[in-house]
Order: structure tokens, then sequence, then C-alpha cells
């Protein structure tokens, strides 16, 4: 009778890490990353992942990514690259619900003293934070929950190493400038809030400002009272007519007789002539003559064609 074989080879890092956690099989792998390799091979000519026992590697034996040591998982607080720690943040997911997790920079060996130290510098820096206010995510919770971390981890190895205790008075201090910086950070934003509106609303006048003298000049240039300079910034779908005189002058310096003006509007079609320049296209009320567009009843109305 054959015996079912054990699945090794899986798909993503997230199942192979829960196979892990689980610790229902001896070993496990992603595939290789060009096709060969096996457990052991080193880099991008072995798996790009696997476990052996207790212990998770990423991209070879040079990386323990984490170790199981009893009732706790330690996972390498040093991220080789994006990769790796996708592979740490997998490992540490699969044993959310299983065992405790501690991060620390020698997952190999519990009872290195550079483990406990690394995590008492994460207390010492939060607490550092919170001191200078410089860091918004800088909070008391944050603190304790890194004291309770560190002391956690010297209990579960009964390492020699003092526990951090934290007196009601530093703690009540530590609260007090919290909630300064918290007061400070709120105030500050208020200002730049204010700043910001403020920069708004002189816009928003300046803006409508410059389209009702835009629109004005407009009116005051169709009335002959304004040179086309004036008007300078006018954007619309189509150009501007006047008569002046015996001439038709666009918005744009443009002039053509008056005459073969209204003689073009009244046989108006593509490639008839007018003063210099030509019909170039007429798409229903359009009318495209050189760079300029006109509207046809709008020409028409303006030179008095029926």
């Amino acid at each position: 009778m054959r015996t079912k074989r054990v699945k090794q080879v899986y798909k993503n890092v997230y199942e192979l890490a829960h196979v892990f956690a689980a610790q229902t099989q001896e070993r496990g792998r992603l595939p290789s990353a060009n096709g060969r390799g096996n457990f052991g091979s080193q880099g991008h000519f072995g798996p790009r992942a696997y476990f052996e026992g207790t212990r998770f590697y990423s991209y070879g034996s040079h990386y323990l990514a984490a170790q199981i040591h009893g009732p706790a998982v330690l996972v390498n607080t040093y991220k080789a690259s994006n990769t790796t720690g996708t592979h740490l943040a997998a490992i540490k997911d699969a044993f959310r619900d299983r065992l405790h997790v501690f991060e620390v920079p020698y997952p190999s060996q519990p009872a290195e003293p550079g483990n406990t130290e690394y995590l008492a510098n994460q207390v010492a820096d939060h607490m550092d934070q919170i001191l200078r206010q410089r860091h918004d995510g800088a909070t008391v919770d944050g603190l304790l929950t890194l004291i309770r971390e560190h002391n956690c981890y010297i209990e579960t190895y009964s390492l020699a190493a003092a526990p951090i205790i934290l007196d009601k008075y530093t703690l009540e201090l530590l609260t007090q400038l919290v909630a300064v910086a918290k007061v400070k950070r709120v105030a500050g934003e208020k200002v730049r809030t204010a700043k910001f509106k403020a920069r708004y609303e002189a816009l928003r006048i300046e803006r409508e400002r410059a389209e009702a003298e835009l629109k004005s000049n407009v009116r005051a240039w169709k009335a002959g009272k304004l040179e086309s300079t004036a008007i300078v910034g006018y954007r619309s779908k189509f150009d501007l007519i006047r008569v002046e005189g015996l001439e038709v002058v666009t918005h744009r310096g443009a002039r053509v007789p008056l005459a073969a003006a209204k003689a073009l509007l009244s046989n108006l079609s593509v490639g008839a002539g007018v003063g210099e320049f030509t019909v170039d296209a007429i798409d229903g009320d359009t009318v495209k003559i050189g760079c300029h567009k006109f509207s046809i009843s709008a020409a028409k109305k303006v030179l008095g064609v029926l």
C-alpha cells in the first residue's frame, strides 16, 4: 500500500508560513526562483523561502527569517529586501493566534544579550521621541506596549536582564507631554488651515475679479470702446468680430472689407475667399477661416446679413 506523499512546494509565502506555524511537517518551500535548486540552496539558485523544522529561511540558509523557541517565535528585525520583508510579514501573520511573536536581531539565540538590548533600545527611543516631541506617533500607549514586550521576553526565556518599570510620576509626565504636543500640533494645523483658506479665498476673489473684468472688456470691445489688446486672455470656441467703418475686425486684429465679408456670408462655401483669407471648413454653425473660428449665426447678426 502506497503512503500519501506530503506536499512540500507551496504557491505563496502566506500558505507556506501557515504550514510552518502549524508544525505538521518537517519541511516546505516555495518554488525555486529559476526552477532549479532545492532546500538550502543560496540566493536565486534555490527556493525563495523555505522552512526546515523550527527554522524559516528567506533566499537561503544565510538568512534566518524566524525560529520557533518554545512558547514563542523569534522573527528577524533585519529586512534584507522588500521580498524578505513580505516573508517576515507572512510569518508574523501566521503566528498571530498561535504563539507570541518577538521581533529581535538574533532569532536563533533567545539568550543572546543583543536581543534584550534591542528591545530596551526600542523603549528608550520611543521615550526620547515623547520627551523631545519629535514624532506624532510617539504615544504613552505605544511606550507601554514596548515595555511589556521587553519584560515579557525576559520572563518567557527566564533571562537575567532587569525588567523595565515605569513609575507613576514618570508616566504622568509623559502623558502630559504627549497632551501638550497634541495641542501644539492641532494649533499648528489650525494655523496652516487658516492660511490655506485665506490664500484660497484671495485667489478666488482675484479670479472672479479677472473674469468680471474680461466680460466687461468683451462687451466694451464689441461696442467699439476698447482696442483688441484689452481682451487678451479671452478663451472661447468662437472668435469675436465687430464692424469698424468699412471693415470687419476680429479680436485678434485681423481685418477684411465689410462688403466682402457680407458677400461671403450670403454665399458661404469651402474655398471661398475673403480679403487675404480662405474658408477652410464649415461644420454646422461653425466656419473656420485661417486660424479663426466663427459662429455663422452670430457673424450674420453682427454684419446684418439676413
